[in-house]
This record gives C-alpha cells, sequence and structure tokens, in this order.
C-alpha cells in the first residue's frame, strides 16, 4: 500500500491469520480483546471469525473517507486507495454497525455497550499498543 497498490488477498492472509491467533489466545485466557484492521470482504471476516469473535462495522460513506484521508500530511494512504477500498468492500450483515462519523469516544462507548462489554480497569484513555500490518 506504501507504493500506492492495494494487498492482495495473498498479502492479507499471514495478517489475517495473526489476528485470528490473537482471538484464539485472548478467549482462551479468558480475556476480551479488540484488534482493529480492515476485514474488507466477507472472506476477510470468515478467516479471522471464532466463537468468541464479533465484529463492529464502521460505517462511513466514499466521500466522506476521502476528505479524511486527504486531510492527512505525509501518509501513505491517499485517495485514490480508498477508491479501491470502497471496491472491495462486501459490508457485513453479522456485525454491530456505528456510523463513523460520531467522535471516537461516542464510538468507544457505543461498542462496549452494543457487544455488552464493560470497560477494563485499565482504560487510560487512549489505544493500547498493537502490532502493526506487514
Amino acid at each position: 500500500m506504501a507504493r500506492d497498490e492495494p494487498l492482495t488477498d495473498a498479502d492479507r492472509r499471514p495478517w489475517l491469520e495473526r489476528i485470528q491467533d490473537l482471538a484464539r489466545r485472548e478467549s482462551a485466557a479468558g480475556r476480551n480483546a479488540v484488534v482493529t484492521c480492515s476485514c474488507l470482504k466477507r472472506a476477510y471476516r470468515d478467516a479471522v471469525r471464532g466463537p468468541d469473535v464479533r465484529f463492529v462495522y464502521l460505517a462511513i460513506g466514499r466521500e466522506t473517507a476521502a476528505e479524511r484521508v486527504g486531510g492527512r500530511k505525509g501518509h501513505f494512504f491517499d485517495e485514490a486507495l480508498v477508491a479501491s477500498q470502497f471496491a472491495a468492500l462486501e459490508p457485513p450483515r453479522r456485525a454491530l454497525t456505528l456510523d463513523a462519523t460520531r467522535p471516537v469516544d461516542e464510538l468507544v462507548d457505543a461498542a462496549i455497550a452494543g457487544l455488552g462489554l464493560a470497560r477494563s480497569g485499565n482504560d487510560a484513555g487512549g489505544p493500547a499498543p498493537s502490532p502493526r500490518h506487514p
């Protein structure tokens, strides 16, 4: 993607497998985890799906997404890649759907409530470190 080329399904496979492994480990340890990625296609969601995996779909219009990306400075992901993402998108049918134009704190609260989770005592108000996409 840094070369302004969309990832292929083969490019995504190892990353999706890592997400599935992480979900299984956290579930086996009795912990909830939030992992973010763009599972644009049903096949991608099927690759990470498990008994304890649920999806939150942040719905946003193409124009709003392009506008947000266009406002980023020095980021490799540009407006041309937005079009490829929407071309590949297969909106999920089995997901908690939230309006991505809402403020982040509202989205977090809505996701926690919608998934029936409780905030952890470790909530410092910011995101936890996550593995980087290869």
